[in-house]
């Protein structure tokens, strides 16, 4: 039996794609020995890097790592063992369902891999009901991890797939991320306070609560003991009660976002029935802003600092609780940018008409 530390270091979320050897250091350094990774996030090289210069003994350290967009497994894992620079990674996850062609042809690989002795064991992450059933027909040795999406306002979604893989012997695994405000706020907020612990702490032994192992991050060393202070409090801190009302408040739902004016593109294309255009096909572009709204989903900004806030998000919010997100003003360039080139496009389109008219 392989035993997976309770809190876990991740290196996705707003990492992919970034060097994170110092984050990781640091989270060595203030007593992390899970870490977690991916092929596809691309900070495989990173975590390597950060090990190595630890000094740390490899036995000491728990790697999780996952299979990289179809490729073959078993070229997935060797690439991201020479990365790490490991001879074996502690758990070797399939990332999606649809990361692999075929479910049960890729478990049964995945079971040769941990024969022979890449990985000490193996998982799969976003996987529903049905493909662990799937998986769970041709299985010799059963999934040890389940890596899924937790958070109060999904709980009741989510459910499902908890309770089945508990039935079954088998380990959630909850990435925590940090989201804008909610109604969650307050059961949260009003436990943190009876215990005198952060709003922080409350979420996760609430994800304890419901038997998973929390995947985290953060730059912040302070935060970081902050999360790992956690597995000193009694499973038991939150009340009945106080797991009750978070849920309850999660199962009203997130609240939700702003509207979104999205300019959508359609494309008309006529066809002049009398000459002399009969000759020509015009093509016009039509912009259309049709208003999107984004539910939020997730924790309380304004009282609750979860993983991935970084310092300067921190400050930012205690200086201004109501801060807006930079995603509408991103939203509103881009489709000024495309306007623009519509309307370039389509003025040269009337010109070249024009022209072949005259001519």
């Amino acid at each position: 039996m392989v035993y997976i530390p309770t809190i876990a270091f991740g290196t996705g979320s707003k990492w992919k794609w970034h060097d994170v050897t110092t984050y990781v250091q640091l989270a060595l350094e203030s007593g992390f020995s899970h870490l977690d990774t991916a092929a596809f996030y691309e900070t495989e090289p990173f975590v390597g890097r950060a090990i190595n210069e630890s000094g740390l003994s490899r036995k000491d350290l728990f790697l999780t790592t996952k299979c990289g967009l179809m490729i073959p497994l078993r070229n997935s894992l060797k690439d991201s063992l020479e990365k790490l620079g490991v001879e074996y990674v502690d758990l070797f996850l399939i990332y999606n369902h649809f990361f692999v062609p075929d479910i049960k042809e890729a478990w049964k690989e995945m079971e040769k891999l941990k024969e022979e002795g890449l990985t000490r064991s193996i998982g799969v992450s976003n996987y529903e009901v049905k493909h662990l059933r799937d998986t769970l027909k041709v299985a010799k040795v059963k999934p040890a991890v389940n890596q899924i999406s937790l958070n109060p306002y999904n709980y009741a979604e989510m459910r499902p797939i908890i309770d089945y893989c508990q039935e079954n012997g088998i380990v959630v695994e909850a990435p925590i991320t940090t989201y804008p405000g909610g109604p969650v706020d307050i059961p949260i907020t009003a436990a943190a306070l009876r215990l005198g612990i952060t709003p922080t702490q409350v979420i996760f032994l609430w994800v304890r609560a419901k038997g998973a192992v929390i995947v985290t991050t953060t730059s912040s060393k302070e935060r970081m003991k902050e999360y790992l202070a956690v597995n000193d409090l009694p499973p038991t801190s939150l009340t009945h009660e106080e797991i009750a009302a978070i849920d309850h408040a999660g199962a009203n739902g997130p609240p939700p976002g702003p509207v979104h004016l999205v300019p959508v593109v359609a494309v008309v294309v006529v066809v002049p029935p009398l000459p002399p255009l009969a000759d020509f096909v015009v093509v016009v572009f039509v912009v259309v802003p049709v208003p999107f709204q984004r539910r939020r989903c997730g924790f309380g900004r304004r009282k609750i600092t979860i993983s991935n806030d970084t310092d300067n998000d921190n400050a930012n919010n205690k200086n201004n609780t109501n801060a807006p997100s930079s995603s509408p003003t991103k939203l509103i360039l881009v489709g000024v940018i495309i306007i623009l080139l519509l309307s370039i496009t389509f003025i040269l389109g009337i010109v070249l008409v024009l022209m072949g008219l005259l001519c």
